[in-house]
């Protein structure tokens, strides 16, 4: 069977119903994102591929949650909304609603998508008002049949299948439908009594089951999916066949259709396999799995892979009577009875065993690659170097069949009841259908050929003068199997665990415990591959036997048996074999020697070198398992040693097997150096683990499946901006996540960036990254319309229309009468002049006068209104003038506010780094006895005051590292520095004015003490002792004077603003 194309929609534009408005279209497309086919998300993901993988991370996680609440009172369609909500709350603004509802998005847009259509399909979902009336009608059916509680199964799965076709064919979300009619269906069962498990429906099932019923109204393949899902024994064998699929690697399989046999249904097709309860057919494609006691004994006994054969699944009441049939026994055949002699009852027993695996494998090998070639009994030895150690179906059976086989080559027994031959199955693995195999996607044949490979095993032969070391050849070519437990694909350990997936949970956890006590212990001063073994004898000793032990080496187990993995395969990439993993060893000591442990390089010499070792260390890959974390921990070691620093806990796994894929396959080592690069820089590291961190704390487990750098400098990134941290930003790259520095952006750049934005990123060299403490910014003009809401917001300005506001009131009794004409003014403040003259000679022209006059008698209010017409034509007239003299102050201030932010100020000098290292008392002197340095420390504090805002110095003084980094546009981490250097350099001109203080202090005791004629002899020498506190002095009057200038001049003019707002 073709693998299922994946759903897609289409809207319907022809023939629209009279309710569908000309404009549906556009309300069609906000759902997405403008030029976009991505739907608009709360994360602000532009790429659809991303946010297919966030929305279903967060689905899942909320259907966990969902499956632990308590059941509510009634399932219906509002709970099915509040499931929808619940599922995509995180991800669309819109979760909950239905698509024939029009949403208003956070931007202002609305949309809606009341017709609906699968691409190629020919009825249409539900449309408009019909969105509704499905669901009406869905709470009408669960009303009247009480939930379908209290029914049989059999009844259950047929009328709750009804209501899942009904509820398809409404699809009233714009996205995530099935996902939220199955979790509602699932809770509708569990309220009616019944379980229900969708995770055993393939996706290729459920489009076809779903098809069917839309189109041809053809509702039994989705009553017989809903049977499957809710009969425990059939749960039973999907789930076996489904965790076997995926335990090899068959991910393909979701999009094949998989059926549990149904009752009184004769089935015809070709036989693959059978486990320990079920057995699998294969008719055109769609694969039946029926139980292995609905065949017939004589079935079980000839059937072989590729057998075309019939079965019937018996009806329930009928299958007692076809207990205990009778086996038909043929006749042996002389060729039968002479096979027979040749082997002994306990080895017929193994080879039955290995047949049996040999079955579920070859199983694999039919249902999923297009062609599969398995080794002859001729084959090379080269060929057979190809067995991998995971497949284990058969290792241990066949290792033992081997051995066996030798010592009974010379004792052959007649007891043995069934002939299955080593011929027989050599014939099986040679026998299959070319068309049956190109059926099958590329993916599917690439995954199981490997595990073809794993079993490419020469089938055995019994001839009477076979050699005692072939065998033994043969048996040297099979011990890597030896270290798993028999027919199974777990590895033998101290915990006698044979389930793979606890095994590998308790391996992590034993593991990672022992990280942390070889953290803390000393490590050696020089480091060889004795260590490397000591390392992984460390962290696996409470898991495997052979822990610390090379694979290339027999290790006996206590078992008695013995393994070695000589040959190792991963990828595509063959490691070191036999005899080189030693030499790799050794001239890995070789070179820790003549480099001492890589000690006194610089970092970069350091993570060049260290890069290119583990690159050889990943050739040898000494050891049968845990290579990654032993080579890990051993290189934290070593950098230890030569004085670095490296952190692979900001190594994604994904990106790690890139790196070293691209170093062996390709030679290229630069992903690997870059790696090594990005967890031993510091600054690299910082924001590495604070985008983890993130990742983390939002539950985005998926991030160790991504590749995650940071960017490499002077190489350009082009993507979309997912947003930033304190300190970091990310680009997505073509799913790529790339981490670059906030520092290295320009302060407007990461002011007006928002997530979405197409973004393309250099990062810089180091040699051309400029020593700035504080970077300038360039502030964009105004525009008119932001000059208008700064009016408005302009203290003068709100006076002035308030006033106007309250005199409307008293004449027309309104307020805000004037409110448009006011608004012509901001456009053109001569309207406001006409509107004054408008008023004075005609004030009814914009509405009748408050209060009354009747036959000339007027009462107060009228009276009143007439009195102020002339103060609100002369409130209107200046308003005119204050809306322009507020904005030549708004125009001045954002003047000043541009060339404050043009400033830079630049790291400071040597003198910063050498009066730090000072203590008070020894700074002090330093400033009193260099006029220079006092300069140069006044010069530098003259330009951060010139930079920095009145804002900016009070958040400095609160110490708000925040504030500084999102006013300047910086990271928090260049924020602190601000802080720091900035606090530390106002000490040291505190420091210098008390210093200068006392000069001028001993300046004027000098004057009183010294007689004229002596200062006038050393007028000279004085001058130039003291003149420094004099000019200081000359310097703080002119400042002061100048300051007090401008506050006159400011008090002057808001003297004559409160004139103007009292006239």
């Amino acid at each position: 069977m073709q693998a299922s194309a994946p759903i897609r929609l289409r809207v319907l534009h022809s023939h629209k119903p009279s309710y569908i408005t000309e404009n549906t279209h556009m309300l069609e497309q906000n759902f997405f994102y403008p030029d976009s086919k991505t739907l608009k998300n709360k994360y602000g993901i532009m790429d659809k591929t991303a946010l297919k993988e966030q929305c279903a991370h967060d689905a899942s996680k909320e259907m966990i949650n969902l499956r632990q609440e308590p059941l509510p009172e009634k399932i219906d369609s509002s709970y099915l909304k509040y499931i929808h909500q619940r599922l995509f709350q995180h991800t669309f603004e819109w979760a909950g609603y239905t698509r024939d509802q029009l949403f208003t998005f956070a931007d202002g847009t609305t949309a809606s998508m009341p017709a609906m259509q699968k691409e190629d399909a020919e009825v249409p979902f539900a449309i408009g008002p019909q969105i509704q009336k499905g669901l009406e009608n869905l709470d009408r059916i669960l009303t009247e049949k009480n939930y379908l509680k209290g029914l049989s199964r059999e009844t259950f799965v047929e009328q709750a299948a009804e209501l899942f076709v009904s509820l398809n064919n409404t699809h009233p979300f714009r996205e995530g439908n099935g996902r939220a009619q199955r979790m509602f269906f699932e809770k509708l069962g569990q309220s009616a009594g019944h379980n229900l498990d969708f995770s055993l429906v393939t996706k290729g099932r459920m489009v076809v089951a779903s098809v069917a019923a839309a189109q041809n109204s053809n509702l039994a393949p989705m009553k017989h999916l809903f049977e499957d899902i809710s009969n425990p024994e059939k749960c039973r064998i999907l789930k076996d066949f489904l965790d076997h699929m995926k335990n090899i690697g068959g991910d393909d399989i979701h999009y094949h259709y998989v059926v549990a046999a149904n009752e009184g249904i004769i089935y015809e097709g070709k036989y693959i396999a059978c486990g320990a309860e079920s057995f699998l057919m294969d008719i055109n494609g769609r694969f039946i799995i029926g139980k292995k006691e609905h065949l017939t004994a004589e079935q079980l006994k000839t059937l072989k892979p590729g057998n075309k054969f019939t079965f019937t699944v018996p009806v329930t009441k009928d299958l007692d009577a076809t207990r205990g049939t009778k086996e038909r026994v043929e006749p042996i055949t002389q060729k039968e009875n002479l096979e027979k002699l040749k082997n002994s009852a306990s080895l017929q027993a193994k080879k039955e065993e290995l047949e049996h695996f040999s079955k579920l494998a070859d199983d694999n090998s039919h249902i999923l690659p297009d062609t599969i070639e398995l080794m002859k009994p001729n084959s090379q030895e080269q060929e057979r170097e190809q067995i991998t150690q995971q497949i284990s179906h058969s290792a241990h059976s066949l290792v033992q069949t081997q051995k066996e086989c030798k010592e009974t080559i010379l004792q052959i027994s007649d007891a043995i009841k069934n002939d299955i031959t080593a011929a027989q199955m050599a014939e099986r693995t040679l026998s299959h259908d070319p068309k049956r195999q190109q059926q099958h996607s590329p993916k599917a044949m690439e995954c199981t050929t490997i595990s073809a490979e794993k079993l490419n095993v020469a089938p055995l032969s019994f001839p009477h003068e076979q050699s005692s070391s072939s065998l033994e050849a043969q048996e040297n070519n099979l011990l890597p199997l030896n270290f798993y437990y028999p027919n199974s694909v777990t590895l033998k350990n101290k915990y006698g665990i044979k389930d793979y997936e606890r095994l590998q949970v308790q391996c992590a956890h034993d593991s990672a415990r022992a990280m942390i006590n070889l953290r803390q212990e000393a490590t050696p001063q020089r480091l060889t591959s004795a260590y490397l073994l000591y390392i992984h004898h460390t962290l696996f000793k409470n898991t495997f036997e052979w822990a610390g032990h090379t694979r290339d080496k027999p290790f006996s187990f206590a078992d008695g048996t013995t393994a070695s993995a000589p040959k190792m395969k991963k990828a595509n990439i063959s490691f070191a074999s036999g005899k080189k993993v030693q030499e790799g060893l050794d001239d890995l000591d070789r070179t820790l020697n003549e480099k001492n442990n890589l000690k006194g390089l610089t970092r970069k010499a350091f993570v060049k070198n260290a890069a290119e070792m583990m690159i050889q260390l990943n050739y040898m890959h000494p050891f049968k398992k845990g290579n990654g974390r032993t080579q890990r921990m051993f290189f934290e070691k070593l950098a230890e040693v030569a004085g670095h620093k490296l952190d692979f806990s900001l190594v994604t796994k994904e990106r790690m097997n890139l790196a070293s894929i691209a170093s062996l396959q390709s030679g290229d080592a630069e992903p690997m150096k870059h790696l090594f690069d990005d967890i031993s820089d510091p600054e690299k590291t910082t924001i590495l683990k604070e985008f983890m961190d993130h990742m983390k704390n939002i539950g985005f487990d998926n991030i160790n499946h991504r590749v995650v750098i940071t960017a490499k400098e002077d190489e350009t990134y082009t993507g979309f901006y997912r947003g930033g941290g304190a300190n970091s930003f990310m680009i997505d790259a073509n799913g790529t996540f790339i981490i670059g520095n906030k520092k290295h952006l320009t302060p407007e750049r990461l002011k007006t960036l928002k997530i979405g934005d197409a973004i393309s990123f250099t990062a810089p060299k180091a040699q051309d990254l400029q020593q700035i403490l504080i970077p300038k910014e360039k502030i964009a003009p105004l525009t008119r319309k932001e000059i208008t809401e700064r009016i408005k917001n302009h203290t003068s300005f709100q006076a002035s229309k308030q006033a106007i506001e309250a005199l409307c009131k008293i004449v027309y009794d309104n307020p805000h009468i004037l409110e448009d004409r006011l608004e012509m003014i901001h456009e053109n403040p001569l309207e406001g002049e006409r509107l004054a003259c408008q008023i004075i000679e005609s004030p009814r022209s914009i509405s009748k006068l408050a209060g009354s006059n009747i036959g000339g008698m007027i009462n107060n209010a009228r009276a009143c209104a007439e009195e102020s017409i002339l103060p609100l034509c002369i409130a209107i007239d200046r308003y005119g003038d204050t809306f322009k003299q507020a904005e030549k102050d708004i125009l001045q201030n954002h003047y000043m506010e541009q060339k404050r932010c043009e400033q830079s100020v630049e790291i400071p000098g040597k003198w910063f780094e050498n009066l730090s290292c000072l203590s008070k008392k020894q700074q002090q002197e330093a400033l009193s006895q260099s006029f220079e340095l006092r300069e140069e420390i006044r010069t530098y504090s003259r330009k951060i005051n010139a930079r920095l805002s009145a804002s900016e110095h009070e958040a400095i003084k609160e110490n708000n590292d925040e504030k500084i980094a999102k006013t300047i546009g910086t990271s928090v981490n260049e924020a602190q520095k601000i802080i720091k250097i900035v606090k530390y350099v106002k000490e040291l001109q505190q420091s210098i004015r008390n210093i200068e203080f006392s000069f001028h202090k001993f300046d004027e005791h000098l004057t009183r003490n010294v007689p004229q004629s002596m200062k006038e002899n050393n007028n000279e020498t004085l001058t130039k002792t003291l003149g420094i506190s004099a000019i200081k002095a000359e310097k703080v009057t002119e400042t002061a004077k100048q300051e007090k200038a401008v506050q006159q001049n400011v008090q002057t003019r808001k003297v004559e603003q409160a004139k103007v707002v009292a006239l």
